[in-house]
């Protein structure tokens, strides 16, 4: 069981958006290498420029996630699973959101050094509800298929590397949301 929360302020353009967060938790590892998680997370945000009052909204989201670790836990599959509701004060940026995600993970040794390789897939569907169907001002749905692929190694006790390819295909009925993303990065690490 356990129990996070947060007070985060981040300096905006125009405002400061605040995010208080509240998000209890209970896990538990069974003995045949299975790992669940049940979560729940509150999330009240506000911004400081009044003329964006009508984007404040509180977010409740759920989500199970299951994990199975095997080969020694050098390996892991995981499916999880979200459902989230956003209560905006303008009902036209009210949604519902469900995420269903699988990934897999390895650890092995390549080239010698400490490596690990990991691969997701996760499914979002958002729905604004509150939208007419026919909108061309407002979203009525938000989807994203999105594919992560990350290498890491130990370069040295010291020295890592990380390479990665994020992948994400949007679809909504206003094509200012609508459009596909490519991003490949690679990351150098240093521990003292």
């Amino acid at each position: 069981v356990s129990l996070y929360g947060s007070h985060i302020n981040i300096a905006l353009d125009n405002t400061d958006l605040t995010l208080d967060i509240a998000s209890p938790s209970l896990s538990y590892f069974f003995s045949n290498g299975i790992f669940l998680n049940l979560n729940h997370t509150l999330i009240d945000k506000s911004f400081s420029n009044p003329e964006l009052n009508y984007l404040t909204a509180k977010n409740n989201t759920t989500g199970l996630s299951t994990y199975y670790f095997f080969n020694h836990s050098t390996a892991f599959i995981s499916i999880s699973y979200t459902d989230s509701k956003e209560n905006a004060e303008d009902n036209n940026y009210d949604y519902r959101q469900k995420t269903t995600s699988i990934a897999t993970q390895k650890s092995f040794s390549f080239l010698g050094k400490r490596s690990k390789i990991n691969i997701s897939y996760a499914i979002r569907k958002r729905d604004y509800n509150n939208v007419s169907a026919g909108s061309t001002e407002y979203r009525t749905f938000e989807d994203r298929d999105r594919i992560k692929i990350y290498f890491d190694t130990r370069l040295s006790p010291q020295w890592a590397l990380r390479l990665s390819y994020d992948f994400k295909d949007r679809d909504s009925n206003l094509a200012d949301y609508a459009y596909d993303n490519n991003l490949y990065s690679f990351r150098v690490q240093y521990q003292h």
